[in-house]
């Protein structure tokens, strides 16, 4: 995995008395079914371009195309503004347990 670098990192209590790190913890969540109730994405497509993105993810699972080629042929399928996908996937509800995830986060500085 590529590590991107950080700007501004701050020093972050270990679990050692009085050690410190230097590098933060970054935590990174996606809406594919983890922050949100339903995989964001999947809902996008399915509604902006029917079944035809589901011969290209069959192709990832298999390995024949990157993650990056599934994502681009997915996406060009979807005829849509972005305000269109805004407006579809803003009533899709944040998993009930996210917000005490947030604060879990906020609360450990990361």
């Amino acid at each position: 995995m590529d590590q991107v670098p950080i700007q501004n990192p701050k020093l972050v209590p270990s679990e050692g008395e009085g050690s410190k790190i230097t590098n933060p913890t970054v935590v990174v969540c996606d809406f594919d079914g983890t922050v949100a109730t339903a995989d964001v994405q999947h809902v996008i497509l399915n509604h902006f371009a029917g079944d035809q993105w589901i011969p290209v993810n069959e192709a990832w699972r298999r390995g024949e195309v990157s993650t990056a080629e599934r994502s681009r042929q997915q996406w060009d399928m979807v005829p849509a503004s972005q305000q269109q996908v805004l407006d579809l996937g803003a009533p899709i509800p944040l998993a009930p347990f996210f917000a005490d995830f947030v604060a879990l986060c906020q609360q450990r500085g990361w």
